[in-house]
């Protein structure tokens, strides 16, 4: 049985076609919030790239910089060696991901958005039945961090030159640090970004909790703010704190409330028997104000507002 196993795992294996030491022709599908800034970076950095999205009008700014528009997503996949998606959750890239067939140009496909683990070595199985090398490298940082280049980026694939390739070349172009999470397990990345998800939106519930906290003991909203800045002065909590201290006249620009409440459910999802209360407090948050404001209107609140609402009105 040890050698029946061993033969399949070198045939399957070799079925993917290893990358070599270049992206080649670089393709971008998904121009939103995030996949926009760090398109127009990567087109400065790599010096072309041919882009599509959904909405056409999303293309024409990056058209006049001189980015290719492709006409549809096989367009893409026929004409670059490596493909970036930056695409909202799950369904989004299993749809785009269906567009593989046979014979295409494209020989390596990096998720860049946000997806389940559980996608992540789905996809990375399908890109593997059709010869193609699959990677999820995952982003950490708002869309202004991405347009000034300073996204945290942590990659993942079943293959250490693929990752080796991404982490040298490919990352750079877009990010100021970058990080190989793993280098057998494809999904390792989609993991690790859920879990510094954790600590994002577990740090604003804390703060928004302490922050109502001291208010009832006579002290002023923004102290919490302050200790803040002298005790932990980076730039991640302080925004955050200074968000909380705001509210309600906080604009914030992060992730959508839907984004959010998915992104805690699959957090929640890693472990369902774990006893993690944080968690599970900002997951009641955002789900009360999910159902506060409803399915239309969650794509245009921000989590964090959402947190520091729902705490308060409790």
């Amino acid at each position: 049985a040890g050698l029946v196993v061993t033969a399949y795992f070198i045939v399957s294996s070799a079925r993917v076609r290893s990358p070599k030491l270049s992206l080649g022709c670089v393709g971008f599908i998904g121009l939103g919030n995030m996949g926009k800034p760090i398109a127009r970076r990567l087109l400065a950095n790599l010096g072309a790239l041919t882009v599509w999205n959904r909405s056409t009008e999303r293309c024409t700014s990056l058209g006049a910089a001189g980015a290719i528009v492709a006409p549809s997503v096989e367009f893409v996949f026929a004409s670059c060696d490596t493909v970036l998606l930056m695409l909202s959750g799950d369904g989004a890239t299993r749809q785009v991901l269906d567009a593989l067939s046979a014979g295409l140009r494209t020989r390596l496909i990096v998720s860049l958005s946000s997806i389940s683990p559980s996608l992540a070595r789905e996809a990375a199985a399908l890109c593997a039945a059709h010869g193609v090398a699959f990677a999820c490298v995952t982003v950490t940082g708002r869309p202004d961090k991405a347009a000034a280049g300073h996204l945290l980026a942590w990659v993942s694939a079943a293959s250490k030159c693929t990752c080796q390739l991404i982490d040298e070349q490919l990352c750079p172009a877009f990010s100021s640090n970058s990080e190989i999470i793993s280098t057998r397990d494809a999904a390792g990345a989609a993991t690790f970004k859920l879990l510094t998800n954790y600590v994002i939106y577990g740090s604003v519930q804390v703060i928004a909790e302490a922050t109502l906290l001291a208010e009832k003991c006579g002290h002023d909203r923004g102290s919490i703010a302050r200790f803040l800045e002298v005790f932990a002065p980076s730039t991640f909590i302080s925004s955050y704190a200074e968000r909380v201290r705001d509210m309600p006249q906080s604009s914030a620009s992060g992730a959508s409330l839907d984004i959010g409440l998915n992104d805690v459910r699959l957090i929640r999802e890693l472990d369902a028997s774990m006893k993690l209360p944080v968690l599970d407090a900002t997951l009641s948050c955002l789900a009360s104000a999910f159902d506060r404001v409803g399915d239309e209107a969650s794509g245009r609140v921000e989590w964090a507002t959402s947190i520091c609402k729902e705490v308060e009105r409790r």
